[in-house]
């Protein structure tokens, strides 16, 4: 606010200076002066320069015309009232003058003012340029000492590429056209005009028809852009270089709406953080801003320019340097410093401009290290442990009562008294030193070292058991070990463990009690108990006929099966490990009752009861044989039959046709694997079940067995192919029994690659993130390889080099894709050099005439250096220094 105050009242000042001028000067009228208006299309020339104005005008409909080299002068009170047009057209190397002479736009139809190449100045502060309504173009200029004042355009502005220096400010009333101010450059100097003065009356405060973009702006005795008015809108001053990337600073020399909520408000994200390279002189480039640096950092870090080099200085010695980012972020490694050191920092921009210093002083923020605290259990009266030698130490228990303070001794030990505290209270520990630096907390838990009792388990368990009910240590946690069922005991000891599902019969479970201190009890070991009979049916695709001699069915593995017949038992087994069952009995006639009892391990029965069925004369079927090769089954019935076909434990129903024809479409089959055939009808009848053995037919070309081997066979001879195949472009390996080889393989000492289809690898091949050469032969290759003419190395075991290598005490180095280098390198931040056989250089080394010394790890050397005795200088490229 106060700085307001002062630039209001300097332009009070200067306001009033200015009126008194145009009050009592008059013009100063030459013999040769214009003083009349110019009422015809007029030139004026180099050659007829210089033109001396009083006070003059260019009437509506006339064109005045200025060429290249033209200088205009006038004394205090000339002006040229523009009612017409007026075209000033210098060129960048002829520029036109005008001194002393203020040009009026008056608003009439059709008037405009277009100025390029031109330099308009002032003896005194006063307007350069004035105009209303109309089309204003000013490209190329220079303003010196003066105004330019535009009021509410009706037709686009253009203000691009001018330079406004020596108290020179652009003032504009917003209109209902379109201006824009682009790539200009402001020099700020005066400490009462703002660079860019933005303005609005009613009913032109409705939309913000300014746009300010790539323009420089320099110094800061002013604010860049003021605001008048317009409360609301938000202009667009994107993409200007502001003197500063620092949005703190950026923004206090911006006078809008963010102070002063009458007034427009200017959005100038995203910004400019280096200036815009436009041909125009550079102002000065601002010492960094430097954040606060302590005896903790190892990195000073600010802001400035950017793609700029900035420099730490500690008295005369450099200590760090680097580059600023993209948006004039800098992170200077420095080494650590104590605290009252005095830092100073410099910049120096992509465009040569060196800042002035910014000074730091290193303040002390380094904490002292946490206290270490022993374990305190609920009967210790004291608190010890181990601190740096000196600090105060601070003992809190449960966030509120604090302990006396205690000062470690030299040794850094301590002891802090206290009352007994009760399991589970928080205590917490902290070491402050003289600069009142405080430590992170030690957090300490008074712990109990009790285990609690094992708990009561009062449920019986069983493998229908869902709910575990005891007791056992209030507020203990109950768990079953590996389980992962838990839940936690009531206040009255009292404790429900729900299952998601009951155990398994004869898992062994263990159950303990953990107290808040994490004591464990000792185990509660219990077995679940089987009490659930065991499941029992039979399989209803084998119904127990007169003519079976097997009960086919399911039930619990491990089940003893019994086949009763009127209380006798007929038939006895057991079922396997997936729960099936086939009990051998006696042939059955029609309609016997038969109780089928299934008992497990532990007791449990189960029954049930079938009856023999009277099979009707079966239908007729017949099945072709079956083969290795077979892909279709088929076969003849009863016209739309249903065929119920069984492979392997799967089950197929087709349906005959109306001529008895059947047919189901498989993979081929290994020997000997069974196929069951079984028909019935509509009507309930059955055929007798056919059993066909799938039989070997040899394959012709490419076999793969139940394994998942591939094998090839002659289609000519039928016979098992062996060592090598070419099949096209491809070529595969068989071993002796005939199978495939995929993956590596090692032959007459050679060693070759089969990919998961069996090819030979030739080319490159990386596997497991390793990358490997095989040659047209297929060869994998070892050491040195060129490569489409780039070098590589391959070491024993075939994997190519990536990064440092040693051979024969020289070293070389290869990039991430194995490619050998040579030339200069850049590794790891430090810069080598390789000779065109790849070899690392180490020692003295010149190129083009300038010296470079690498050090016997082969890093380029910068700084001052001592080699053999005697003191050098390299520069930061590593180039020796010459005095």
């Amino acid at each position: 606010m106060l700085l307001e105050r002062e630039v209001y009242v300097k332009k009070v000042i200067a306001g009033i200076v200015f009126f008194v001028v145009l009050a009592i000067g008059f013009p100063q009228v030459y013999a040769d002066t214009i003083a009349n208006n110019i009422k015809e299309n007029t030139t004026w020339t180099k050659e007829g320069s210089p033109y001396r104005v009083g006070t003059i005008g260019i009437d509506p409909g006339v064109t005045l015309t200025v060429e290249p080299g033209v200088e205009i002068i006038g004394s205090t009170g000339s002006w040229i009232d523009v009612r017409g047009k007026l075209k000033v057209l210098g060129t960048e190397q002829d520029k036109v003058s005008i001194k002393d002479v203020i040009i009026k736009g008056i608003s009439f139809d059709g008037m405009s003012i277009q100025i390029e190449n031109a330099k308009l100045s002032r003896s005194d502060p006063g307007f350069l340029l004035t105009a209303s309504e109309r089309e204003v173009i000013l490209k190329n200029n220079e303003f010196s000492r003066g105004q330019v004042f535009l009021r509410e355009p009706k037709v686009d502005n253009v203000i691009e590429h001018n330079l406004f220096n020596s108290g020179a400010y652009l003032s504009l009333f917003d209109g209902p056209a379109k201006t824009l101010i682009k790539g200009n450059t402001f020099f700020n100097e005066e400490d009462y005009n703002p660079s860019i003065e933005l303005m609005c009356s009613d009913p032109n405060c409705k939309s913000a028809n300014t746009t300010i973009t790539e323009n420089n702006f320099f110094g800061f005795p002013s604010f860049f852009i003021e605001m008048d008015k317009g409360a609301g809108l938000t202009y667009d001053a994107a993409n200007n270089y502001w003197s500063t990337t620092d949005s703190s600073l950026m923004n206090k020399r911006i006078l809008d709406g963010a102070r002063d909520d009458n007034k427009a408000v200017v959005n100038v994200n995203p910004i400019a953080y280096k200036p815009f390279n436009n041909g125009l002189p550079f102002g000065e480039l601002e010492a960094p801003v430097v954040e606060e640096v302590s005896d903790a950092d190892k990195m000073i870090s600010g802001f400035t320019d950017a793609d700029a080099t900035v420099m730490v200085w500690k008295e005369n010695t450099l200590i760090g340097e680097g580059q600023s980012a993209s948006d004039g972020t800098f992170k200077i490694n420095i080494p650590g410093q104590r605290a009252g050191t005095t830092l100073q920092v410099k910049a120096v921009d992509s465009f040569g401009r060196e800042s002035s210093l910014a000074i730091t002083t290193v303040i002390d923020k380094t904490a002292p290290d946490a206290p270490v605290v022993n374990k305190v259990n609920d009967q210790d009266e004291q608190v010890t442990g181990n601190a740096e030698p000196g600090v105060s130490i601070i003992v809190i228990i449960n966030g509120s009562e604090k302990m006396e303070t205690f000062t470690a001794g030299a040794s850094g030990s301590f002891t802090v008294k206290i009352k007994p505290q009760p399991a589970g209270t928080r205590i917490e520990v902290q070491a402050i030193d003289i600069a009142g630096n405080k430590s992170d907390s030690t957090i300490m838990t008074v712990v109990d070292e009790h285990p609690p009792s094992s708990p009561e388990i009062k449920t019986e368990i069983t493998d229908q058991t869902t709910v575990i009910q005891g007791t056992a240590e209030p507020g203990s946690k109950i768990m079953v070990l590996k389980q992962g069922v838990e839940t936690q005991a009531s206040q009255d000891g009292n404790f429900t463990l729900n299952l998601p599902e009951p155990f398994k019969a004869g898992t062994v479970l263990v159950i303990v009690a953990e107290d808040a201190a994490g004591n464990m009890s000792e185990p509660v070991v219990l077995t679940v108990k089987d009490v659930t009979a065991p499941g029992l049916n039979i399989d209803w695709a084998r119904y127990v006929t007169e003519e079976s001699k097997y009960v086919f069915g399911f039930a619990e593995p491990g089940a003893i099966i019994k086949i009763m017949q009127n209380g006798i038992e007929i038939g006895k087994g057991e079922s396997g490990e997936d729960g099936t069952f086939a009990v051998q009995i006696p042939m059955q006639p029609p309609g016997t009752e038969l109780v089928i009892l299934a008992s497990d391990a532990a007791g449990n029965e189960n029954s049930l009861i079938v009856k023999v069925i009277d099979l009707p004369d079966p239908l007729p079927l017949t099945v072709d044989p079956i083969t290795t090769q077979t892909t279709l089954i088929t076969g003849k019935t009863e016209p739309n039959a249903f065929v119920n076909i069984t492979i392997s434990n799967v089950f197929y129903v087709v349906q005959a046709n109306s001529s008895g024809y059947f047919q189901l479409k498989i993979e081929p089959l290994q020997t000997g694997v069974p196929v069951s055939i079984l028909v019935n009808n509509d009507q309930g009848q059955w055929s007798k079940e056919i059993v066909v053995t799938v039989t070997w037919k040899a394959p012709s070309g490419w076999h793969k067995d139940s394994s998942g081997n591939q094998y090839y066979y002659d289609p000519v001879t039928g016979q098992m192919k062996k060592g090598w195949l070419q099949l096209g472009s491809k070529k595969y390996y068989f071993l002796s029994n005939g199978i495939m080889h995929k993956g590596w393989l090692t032959l007459s000492g050679k060693k070759y690659y089969f990919d998961s289809y069996g090819v030979m690898r030739t080319g490159w091949l990386t596997l497991s993130g390793k990358k490997y050469y095989f040659d047209s032969t297929g060869v994998m290759q070892t050491g040195w390889e060129t490569i489409s003419k780039k070098k590589y190395y391959f070491n024993s075991s075939g994997v190519m080099t990536k990064g440092w290598l040693t051979l024969s005490g020289k070293k070389y180095y290869f990039d991430s894709k194995g490619v050998m280098q040579t030339g200069w390198e850049t590794i790891s931040k430090k810069k080598y050099y390789f000779n065109s056989s790849g070899v690392m250089t180490k020692g003295w080394l010149t190129l083009s005439g300038k010296k470079y010394y690498f050090d016997s790890k082969g890093v380029m050397q910068t700084g001052k250096k001592k080699i053999s005795g005697k003191w050098y200088y390299f520069n930061s490229k590593g180039v020796l220094y010459k005095k």
